[in-house]
């Protein structure tokens, strides 16, 4: 009895994530932009320099789309600040030995360059 149950819940489990695949799938394919209107560019240009570079297209995608939330968006550039110690807009193996350096002398973190 107990088998024929596991084998039930094991096909329901698999029927949800197939239609969450399924809805994924289709969301990503309905976040797709033929064009751009100038509202849109307007919206999508966060730095106000007159152009959309991919980090604020791919921010405008997300949103506009409810697939991730500004805020998300908004911790995950913290967060990246915070890893690139020297403040280059990458993060290198040197930013990430700097803060575990930093870390084991008891400090939480290395100073970041501010958030645009």
């Amino acid at each position: 009895f107990a088998a024929g149950v596991s084998v039930v819940g094991i096909v329901t489990y698999l029927n949800l994530v197939g239609a969450i695949s399924d809805c994924m799938l289709k969301a990503k394919k309905s976040a797709h932009l033929s064009s751009l209107s100038e509202s849109q560019f307007t919206a999508a240009d966060l730095s106000n320099d007159g152009t959309v570079d991919l980090y604020e297209f791919t921010r405008f995608i997300l949103t506009k789309f409810n697939m991730v939330s500004a805020e998300v968006l908004d911790e995950i550039k913290h967060n990246f600040s915070e890893l690139d110690a020297n403040g280059s807009g990458d993060i290198t193996l040197e930013d990430i030995s700097d803060m575990l350096q930093h870390k084991s002398r008891g400090k939480t973190k290395v100073s970041p360059k501010p958030v645009p």
